[in-house]
């Protein structure tokens, strides 16, 4: 009986630790857990407005994850996007390592250098800058640092504003 007790406190433990993670195509990369972003444009806008944010790594290379929701595969994330901090500097990403459509999300994976890893581990991500739509008919978005999460499922106006940690969360990677 104390042995089992022992064996099913040990499984609870290891049930509540859940690592993160990126995929992109076979590979798989240690990640932070998923941020979510509140959209600043239209708030009856439906489509590429919210993001959910991740960065992940494997080795010495490190990768940022923005995924939103979008019309469909052609109305996708296009070009480079903006990492605006807290501290006040941003960080232009350019380098698509990959980009997958699914579900009606629209998710592109981009490149981390070593600087921009060292300026998202001293300051958390205050807002991004992305581009969606078809080829000549991109619109910009600005997705905050904030969620909103209710707190009373009976007053679902009864909220509570969450504002991610993100550079404490990429520093513990």
């Amino acid at each position: 009986m104390k042995n089992s007790l022992l064996i099913l406190v040990f499984l609870f433990g290891l049930s509540l630790y859940s690592q993160n993670l990126i995929f992109v195509g076979n590979n798989s990369y240690k990640a932070t857990k998923p941020w979510y972003f509140k959209g600043n444009g239209d708030q009856f806008k439906y489509y590429a407005n919210d993001a959910t944010i991740q960065v992940g790594k494997k080795g010495q290379t490190y990768i940022l994850s923005i995924s939103t929701k979008v019309y469909d595969a052609t109305s996708g994330i296009k070009g480079t996007i903006r990492v605006y901090l807290n501290d006040g500097s941003a960080i232009v990403l350019s380098k698509t390592f990959s980009k997958d459509y699914s579900d009606q999300y629209s998710t592109v994976i981009f490149q981390l250098s070593p600087s921009d890893i060292s300026k998202l581990k001293k300051s958390d991500i205050n807002t991004i800058r992305f581009n969606s739509g078809l080829s000549g008919q991109l619109e910009g978005t600005t997705a905050s640092n904030r969620w909103f999460e209710i707190i009373d499922p009976y007053s679902p106006n009864v909220v509570r504003e969450i504002n991610w940690t993100t550079a404490n969360d990429i520093s513990q990677l």
